[in-house]
């Protein structure tokens, strides 16, 4: 059976889309790997996750871990909103969602936040 022109557009499209897709989580899966090794090289794999606030390691240790678990959160984060065209969702739409978001929650909860910024100066310093 011969495809017809519209159906073989529709799964050129779709191939093309799934193609870009897996091509994005596919870079995003390897800046984690990246990240997970320089955080290992960097802190001599002494420290662990749980000793983050632990007295076992070094400051420059848990200083390593926490940026790096920044950084992990980060790529994840870009990973997943470099994939939301693939869907039709327009990324302007929910940056500004987000940001109205996250106004609304600093203003909730702006002692906590202060707090939190203020001990993570402290912690990372």
């Amino acid at each position: 059976a011969v495809l017809s022109t519209k159906s073989s557009k529709l799964v050129i499209y779709y191939s093309t889309a799934m193609l870009n897709l897996s091509l994005k989580i596919c870079v995003g899966l390897f800046l984690y790997a990246a990240v997970n090794e320089l955080i290992t090289r960097s802190s001599r794999g002494i420290a662990r996750k749980s000793d983050i606030l632990g007295a076992e390691t070094s400051r420059q240790e848990s200083q390593v871990l926490a940026v790096g678990q920044m950084a992990r959160v980060l790529v994840v984060v870009a990973t997943g909103l470099s994939c939301l065209p693939v869907f039709h969702i327009n990324l302007g739409t929910v940056l500004s969602f987000c940001g109205m978001g996250g106004l609304a929650i600093s203003l909730l909860s702006k002692g906590v936040v202060v707090n939190l910024i203020g001990s993570l100066t402290i912690y990372l310093t």
